[in-house]
């Protein structure tokens, strides 16, 4: 049997129902111009055929790893406990690479003190890729020092998951995917990594990200069980983030308390639309605690002082927009 620290590429693509979209992801996979050592396919409990689907096309060219329903992050985290080489990739089923992808990408991690890679993307609906004013992508290669600064711009950090690049030793010692999570679980993932080295970003967009939707696409942004699930995910991520950051410089302090502020806000005023004034108030003091400015501080003193007119504006405001509300 190989070594598990045999230097080479394991890519993870976790899958559940799509036994119509997946050949794609893999085939992405196994056309690229410099070859992954290993393709792991981890069919996350599907009721569609999907494992035989892969069986038929596939083959030995894959190993399949059926496992009851669990989530992806139970997917992706038993894909990288079975993985045998030391480098982690993941790939959704619903996405695809570009046949290069491994080629220019893989380099990058002869550095040592890279942890992680990720690449540039298109597609993904109406998402920004990863073009920043202060940022520069001209060189082929941007490495991040100190990534913490970058992950926790207000404006989103844009490394998305399907052009990541890990060390596998590093992911699993920061606990791999939190299982617990519906949402956000990438997030808390990739900000443990960013306290333990380098991030590289390769500027060429080597990721396709799909436009679509369909069953079992977890994220659904304009859905209040998401928007739930999300702020109470994020907040507890940032929670963790912004105390383990008491050592990192003050600007990424702040920017960090701005981002736990947003999320406490947001489960604050979600509470009071849901009729628990004493988690609204809860949170709302929570979030006044990081004296934050403008909406944010102005929402709290609101969920604070009358959670439920806040409710009430909140209900009427999605309803003019058009927006399910509880």
């Amino acid at each position: 049997m190989m070594d598990r620290t045999t230097p080479g590429v394991s890519v993870v693509i976790p899958t559940y129902n799509r036994a119509r979209r997946v050949a794609r992801a893999v085939r992405s996979v196994l056309e690229q111009t410099r070859p992954a050592e290993e393709v792991i396919v981890v069919d996350d409990g599907s009721t569609d055929g999907t494992a035989g689907a892969i069986r038929r096309e596939f083959a030995d060219a894959v190993r399949l790893i059926e496992r009851p329903n669990a989530g992806p992050s139970a997917a992706r985290n038993t894909g990288v406990r079975a993985a045998r080489h030391d480098l982690i990739a993941f790939l959704d089923s619903d996405d695809a690479w570009r046949p290069d992808k491994l080629e220019r990408q893989r380099p990058v991690m002869d550095d040592p003190g890279v942890v992680l890679a990720a690449t540039n993307w298109v597609g993904g609906g109406d998402r920004p890729p990863l073009g920043f004013a202060d940022l520069s992508l001209e060189g082929e290669v941007v490495v991040l020092e100190a990534p913490l600064r970058h992950l926790s711009r207000f404006s989103g950090h844009r490394i998305v998951l399907p052009t990541w690049l890990v060390r596998r030793d590093a992911l699993l010692a920061v606990g791999g995917f939190d299982e617990r999570l519906r949402v956000g679980e990438d997030n808390r993932a990739l900000f443990r990594l960013g306290f333990e080295g380098k991030i590289a970003l390769v500027t060429a967009p080597l990721t396709v990200l799909s436009d679509e939707r369909d069953a079992v696409q977890l994220t659904r942004a304009d859905e209040v069980d998401h928007r739930r699930a999300a702020a109470a995910a994020m907040a507890e991520v940032f929670a963790e983030v912004y105390t383990r950051a008491a050592d990192e410089p003050k600007d990424v302090q702040a920017a960090l308390a701005r981002l736990l502020a947003y999320y406490l806000r947001a489960q604050s005023e979600l509470a009071a639309v849901d009729g628990r004034a004493w988690l609204a108030r809860r949170r709302a003091l929570e979030t006044l605690a990081l004296r934050p400015r403008g909406r944010d501080a102005a929402i709290a003193l609101a969920a604070l002082a009358a959670p439920g007119l806040l409710a009430r504006r909140t209900r009427r405001k999605h309803a003019h927009n058009g927006a399910r509300t509880p």
